[in-house]
């Protein structure tokens, strides 16, 4: 972070995803609540193809927990 800017990269599980817009917001919704943060970016990418090995162990329990 610098002087309050966030700038997040993040990729969809899909490339056919329906949902971008609705996630950008989302993210950017939780992120500017956050103290010290005056802006948020978020940029989709699409250079590399999501697979479960990318998520690390806390992202694991989490979706354990929605399921």
């Amino acid at each position: 972070m610098k002087k309050g800017i966030i700038l997040v990269k993040m990729e969809l599980t899909s490339p056919s995803c329906p949902l971008p817009e609705v996630i950008i917001s989302r993210v950017k919704k939780v992120i500017i609540e956050l103290e010290g943060v005056d802006f948020v970016t978020v940029q989709i990418e699409s250079n590399r193809r999501w697979s479960p090995d990318m998520m690390t162990e806390e992202g694991r329990r989490m979706l354990d927990n929605i399921q």
